[in-house]
C-alpha cells in the first residue's frame, strides 16, 4: 500500500510548494516534514509524539489510513494542534475533537447512495467482503445495516486481515450464495487482489465499492477484471492525462506530471492537495496562522473548489 502514502506526500509537498510560491501562510514560508507510519497505528501514535516534541509543528496533515488517524488524531486535539486527516473512515470524525478536520470524502455519506444504486439495479441480496481496519470495518457495518434498512438481505458476510494475500476460500463462500451483487469494503491494493480472485473463480457481477477503483488497482487486477465495478465517490483517478475532462483535476494533473514525470494514480494524492488548499483558506480567513485560528477559520469555508467537489465547513 505504499503507493497511497508516496502519492498523499508528493501533492502535499506540490501543494506546499505552490502555497510559499503564492505568498505562503500569511507570509509565512511553509515546511514539509515527512514522516512514514509505515501502515502502523503504533507508529503514527509514536511519530505524533515527534511531530509534537522534537518538530515543534504547527499544523499536522495525518495519514491515509484512518486507523491511524483514529489512534493519533486525539492526542493533537487534546494539545490544541491544527490536524487534518487524510483517512475516509466516519468513525473518527464523530469523535469530539474541535482541532481535527478532513478534507476528503467521508465513506459513511457514501453508502446510502451506493445502496440507493442496488435499489435501483433492483438488487435483492449482496455478499460483503471486508477488512478489519477502521475505516473498512466501520463502512462494511454501516453498508450492512443500510441494506437491512432497505430490504436487501446480506447473504454472506467475509473479513480478512490486515497482510492476507489469498483470499480464496472467503470468496468461494460469497460466491456459493449466488447473491445478486458483491460489495467489497476494502482499503488499498487488497481491493485489486479480490476482484481478480473473484473473476478467477467465475463471479462476472457487479462489484460494488467503497471507494473508486483507480488506475493504480485497474493495473494489478487487469483491464479484462476491472469492468462492472461501480461507486459511490467523488474521485476518479486516470490511466493518462487525455482522459480527464475536469479542468480543475486536469489542472493538479498536469502539474503532478511536470514534478514527479508521472500521473497521480491514487486519489490519495487528490486528498493531499485538497487538504494543503484548505490549510491555506483558513488562514487567509483567520489572518493569522496559530491553531486556535485556524480552526475557528475553518469553520467558516464554504465554496472551496477541491479535486472531489465543493469544500463546505459551515
Amino acid at each position: 500500500n505504499a503507493a497511497y502514502g508516496i502519492e498523499a506526500r508528493n501533492a502535499i509537498q506540490m501543494a506546499v510548494d505552490y502555497v510559499n510560491e503564492n505568498g505562503g501562510f500569511n507570509g509565512a514560508k511553509v515546511e514539509f516534514v515527512p514522516y512514514d507510519t509505515q501502515g502502523s497505528a503504533e507508529e503514527a501514535v509514536k511519530i505524533v509524539s515527534k511531530l509534537v516534541e522534537v518538530e515543534k509543528a504547527d499544523a499536522v496533515i495525518g495519514s491515509v489510513n484512518s486507523s491511524e488517524v483514529f489512534a493519533a488524531a486525539g492526542s493533537l486535539n487534546k494539545q490544541g494542534i491544527y490536524t487534518i486527516g487524510l483517512g475516509t473512515s466516519p468513525s473518527w470524525m464523530v469523535e469530539d475533537w474541535p482541532y481535527v478536520f478532513r478534507a476528503a470524502m467521508n465513506n459513511g455519506f457514501a453508502v446510502p447512495i451506493t445502496v440507493d444504486m442496488l435499489v435501483d439495479l433492483d438488487m435483492k441480496s449482496v455478499g460483503v467482503f471486508y477488512g478489519q481496519d477502521d475505516a473498512s470495518l466501520a463502512t462494511g457495518n454501516s453498508f450492512m445495516d443500510e441494506c437491512k434498512a432497505r430490504g436487501i438481505e446480506v447473504l454472506k458476510s467475509e473479513s480478512y486481515d490486515q497482510g492476507d494475500t489469498d483470499f480464496s476460500a472467503q470468496v468461494a463462500n460469497l460466491i456459493s450464495t449466488n447473491p445478486d451483487c458483491i460489495y467489497i469494503s476494502v482499503i488499498g491494493e487488497t481491493g485489486p487482489v479480490i476482484v481478480k480472485q473473484l473473476r478467477q473463480y467465475g463471479y462476472s457481477g457487479i462489484i460494488f465499492d467503497k471507494e473508486s477503483f483507480m488506475a493504480s488497482q485497474v493495473a494489478i487486477a487487469g483491464e479484462e477484471n476491472s469492468s462492472y465495478i461501480a461507486f459511490a465517490n467523488p474521485y476518479v483517478t486516470y490511466s493518462t492525462i487525455d482522459e480527464c475532462d475536469i479542468p480543475e483535476v486536469k489542472e493538479f494533473l498536469q502539474k503532478y506530471i511536470d514534478k514527479y514525470g508521472e500521473i497521480a494514480k491514487t486519489d490519495s494524492s487528490y486528498r493531499g492537495w485538497d487538504t494543503v488548499m484548505v490549510m491555506w483558506e483558513a488562514s487567509k480567513i483567520a489572518g493569522k496562522n496559530d491553531s486556535d485560528s485556524l480552526k475557528d477559520a475553518t469553520n467558516k469555508i464554504s465554496g472551496l473548489q477541491g479535486l472531489g467537489g465543493i469544500l463546505d465547513y459551515t
